[in-house]
């Protein structure tokens, strides 16, 4: 099946810790993939996907120049019944500054799966 997607997306499973903008509603989750547009995120049962707003994501464990806090526009929630979160899919906002390191790590990665030629290990990337 052929994905029809805007971005590559980069595996990376990366602890983090979000809330919704504007409200009370904060939790823990991690990133899965990351994108030069968005992220797909697996979120707490904290998260609650009928509260329309920003989230703000901060991964404070990991590489600090690629992971800072990212903002955005939650398009798209799912259930996950087996841990009773979300996983959800976050589109970074447009008026934020270029993010240079996220791009140069993307841009890193991009290179190593396109040298990679082990099934294996494409699977970590993608």
């Amino acid at each position: 099946m052929l994905d029809n997607r805007r971005h590559m997306r980069i595996r990376e499973i990366t602890d983090v810790r979000w809330t919704v903008l504007g409200s009370e509603l904060l939790g823990e989750g991690k990133i899965l993939n990351i994108s030069f547009s968005g992220m797909l995120l697996q979120l707490d049962r904290n998260y609650d996907p009928h509260i329309r707003g920003k989230l703000y994501v901060d991964a404070p464990g990991a590489e600090p120049l690629v992971f800072g806090p990212k903002k955005g526009r939650v398009v798209w929630t799912k259930r996950i019944e087996s841990t009773n979160g979300f996983q959800c899919g976050l589109e970074f906002d447009r008026d934020m500054p270029f993010d240079k390191p996220l791009d140069q790590w993307i841009d890193k990665k991009s290179d190593e799966i396109a040298l990679t030629t082990n099934a294996n290990i494409l699977n970590h990337f993608v």
